[in-house]
């Protein structure tokens, strides 16, 4: 879910705490498919087996048993879910930065009603004010309106957080404010995913065998490879005939 591009910062609160929730309660109840089907062959306490040593099976594999592991397979565990818990919330933004794109996010959102997003409306002009941008609270609300009217009538070009956000910069002349809060509502990023996605994509096209490549060629190749179509989507065939157009080339044919 974390993962998903279009990831918005309405939805971030939502999911962390539901997320944290349910490890936690895993954490206490044992409840876990895996745990459970464990805890099921697991000896209340540890006993001896003919050979005298604490022993016990688990799907064909011996498992040896003591006080002093299950205290540190317990550890570990506990270690393991603070952990997660932490990478979670150090993804996300947990400061004031947080709300304001969250606001930002219920304002583009023409699926919300108007009347339910009147704080976020504050929270925004709030902000807007910071950067100059001041008095920008009846703009909004007549934008907010507008972007939602337009999702009603049947418009399709206005169905998420996206093209309502697209709508306000394509009006920048009636709505300003708004097209601002438009434009840094989707260039911030939501978490690192995007970050580390790039990265990664990154060592796979810039190899030891191919670390000549311009830094030109490798963001054309990083934004195939990260916005590109699946290559049973491509047309080849059209590719290969804007490239053979492009100028007289010589080319072999079987």
């Amino acid at each position: 879910m974390y993962q998903k591009k279009d990831l918005c910062y309405s939805e971030v609160t939502p999911l962390l705490t539901a997320t944290i929730q349910t490890l936690e309660h895993l954490s206490e109840t044992r409840s876990g498919p895996m745990m459970t089907k464990f805890l099921k062959v697991t000896p209340q306490t540890p006993e001896f087996d003919k050979d005298g040593l604490c022993t016990f099976d688990y799907e064909g594999h011996t498992i040896t048993d003591s006080v002093k592991q299950r205290t540190e397979a317990e550890s570990g565990c506990t270690q393991f879910l603070n952990n997660m818990v932490k990478s979670l919330n150090s993804r996300f933004s947990d400061n004031s930065d947080g709300s304001v794109l969250t606001a930002m996010s219920n304002l583009f959102d023409p699926s919300i009603p108007v009347t339910q997003i009147l704080s976020d409306i504050d929270t925004v002009s709030d902000y807007l004010g910071t950067v100059g941008i001041e008095g920008s609270q009846s703009e909004l609300l007549c934008f907010a309106n507008f972007a939602r009217a337009s999702h009603n009538s049947g418009n399709k070009s206005v169905t998420d957080i996206h093209s309502a956000a697209n709508l306000a910069i394509k009006n920048v002349n009636s709505y300003p404010a708004s097209a601002e809060a438009a434009k840094r509502l989707l260039v911030s990023p939501v978490s690192t995913v995007d970050c580390e996605r790039g990265f990664s994509r990154q060592n796979v096209i810039k190899t030891d065998l191919r670390n000549c490549l311009s830094v030109k060629n490798l963001e054309n190749l990083l934004k195939i490879s990260i916005e590109g179509k699946y290559c049973k989507d491509v047309d080849f065939k059209g590719i290969y005939k804007l490239w053979a157009g492009k100028k007289q080339r010589r080319i072999l044919m079987k």
